[in-house]
């Protein structure tokens, strides 16, 4: 029978001209949190862009949903905008907030955003971009530059699509 403290033996073999007071851990590089180059000397690392640049350019699955999810309620909240404005007109039966060319106009706009610019991109653009990598354990998208450049084409007034 081995002693318990014949196992670090065994996991980390004393190495002659070391310290033996100092513990003989093989990490791989970059584990636990340091790298082994020289980043740490001047005090901060390079994590790239950040900000709205970070946002516009990123291929980080993460950040790409979140892009897709606030994008697609900032338009959910226009279109329970125009659903009030659809609501005061049926307030009282002679209202003459919106002409009825405009009541149904604002109707169809309303429905519109909630499918096309909401519903959609926030559940098959969002939430997939966001959750499946997390399911299948991959660290990113196949080809993760086509969707940052997809998420554009949700918002309004682009025409690179």
């Amino acid at each position: 029978m081995t002693d318990v403290t014949d196992v670090t033996d065994v996991l980390a073999p004393p190495t002659p001209g070391l310290d033996e007071a100092l513990p003989q851990v093989f990490l791989p590089p970059g584990a636990g949190g340091h790298l082994p180059d020289d980043t740490h000397a001047h005090g901060h690392e390079d994590h790239g862009p950040t900000g709205i640049l970070k946002w516009l350019t990123s291929t980080d699955h993460k950040v790409i949903g979140l892009s897709y999810m606030i994008t697609s309620i900032v338009l959910f909240y226009f279109a329970g905008i125009m659903a009030l404005f659809l609501r005061i007109q049926l307030t009282t039966p002679h209202s003459s907030l919106l002409t009825f060319g405009q009541y149904n106009e604002l109707f169809t706009m309303h429905g519109s955003l909630m499918l096309y610019l909401f519903a959609g991109p926030f559940a098959f653009g969002g939430l997939a971009n966001y959750v499946v990598p997390l399911q299948i354990g991959a660290p990113t998208w196949r080809s993760p530059g086509s969707t940052p450049s997809a998420t554009g084409c949700i918002s309004p007034g682009r025409s690179r699509c």
